[in-house]
């Protein structure tokens, strides 16, 4: 493999990545009507193909352009010229890679920081966990800690557990207990350890923005179930007041707790209307539509990438 065809292929899924993200960007400023009409799960689902649509089409685009350049029965380059480089496993070319270049470094910082950040959190969580697990009381998923201030959280990766402060009065712990078992259930803090990895292919901005949807839809879909377990909506937006004037402590790592926006989470539990409901299995669909989409369009996919790198590689 060529320096030129690894500079080019790194390139090339930054740029298709960035592109990627600045449509999820402005899907997100558009359709952020539709998304208050989903229920928490749905939004959930659809806010998490969001974050990992950036990488995986940047990904298969890329393996597309090589799947042209490796079947076309002519030769990619003559065909095209030299208008642009040439993403091509038999004779990769690229005069002018400094730009691209630095586009690489940067994105590459940015990666390094990202798993770095996550690889903290979880060394965080991890000790954060030892030192309630010694304190807390019971064997469970659920536990109850003495000797601290008010906080609820639910630590883990393989096998998480939900910690309660036994300063939560008993007659808040019920639905607070309901609220971290729904995040012990889903695995959230997982889930949010390996999207925080997912929205590194992100631009920026629109990482930041589906990082707080996320963590939110999270919240919103734990209160819900705790709705449903205990029956009554109105006792889980009455506890959500009464938690957050308890002043909670914060729970450092990669961790998921009863915490988020009070005002919109009780409104969304007060809220009477029928919340439309979108099944994985649309998604899943739409992801391998997409998918065939780009691979039986690779000629037309390879040309297009190669224009994008020549914007910056000429």
């Amino acid at each position: 493999m060529t320096a030129a065809l690894v500079v080019l292929t790194a390139a090339a899924v930054v740029l298709v990545a960035a592109l990627a993200s600045a449509l999820v960007g402005v899907a997100g400023v558009a359709g952020r009507g539709l998304l208050r009409r989903l229920d928490a799960g749905s939004r959930l689902r659809v806010l998490t193909a969001a974050a990992v649509a950036p990488g995986a089409v940047a990904l298969v685009a890329v393996a597309a352009s090589f799947a042209s350049s490796l079947l076309a029965g002519i030769d990619h380059c003559t065909a095209h010229a030299d208008h642009h480089p040439h993403l091509c496993v038999a004779h990769a070319r690229l005069e002018h890679g400094h730009l691209l270049a630095v586009v690489i470094g940067l994105a590459a910082t940015r990666w390094v920081f990202a798993a770095a950040s996550a690889a903290a959190r979880t060394w965080r969580s991890w000790r954060t966990e030892r030192a309630l697990a010694a304190i807390g009381a019971g064997s469970g998923v659920a536990r109850i800690v003495d000797g601290m201030p008010p906080f609820a959280a639910t630590i883990g990766w393989r096998r998480p557990r939900a910690y309660v402060s036994a300063q939560v009065p008993p007659d808040l712990r019920k639905v607070v207990i309901a609220h971290e078992l729904s995040h012990v259930r889903n695995r959230d803090p997982a889930a949010r350890a390996l999207a925080d990895v997912a929205l590194a292919f992100h631009l920026p901005g629109v990482a930041g923005w589906l990082r707080h949807a996320l963590h939110a839809a999270q919240e919103a879909r734990a209160d819900a179930d705790a709705a449903r377990e205990i029956g009554d909506p109105l006792a889980v937006a009455d506890a959500l007041v009464r938690f957050a004037r308890l002043r909670p402590i914060p729970v450092g790592g990669a961790t998921a707790g009863f915490e988020g926006d009070v005002a919109s989470r009780v409104e969304e539990l007060l809220d009477a209307r029928r919340r439309s409901v979108l099944g994985a299995h649309w998604i899943v669909a739409a992801a391998v539509a997409c998918t065939a989409g780009l691979l039986a369009t690779s000629h037309d996919v390879h040309h297009a990438v190669e224009t994008v790198l020549g914007l910056l590689g000429r």
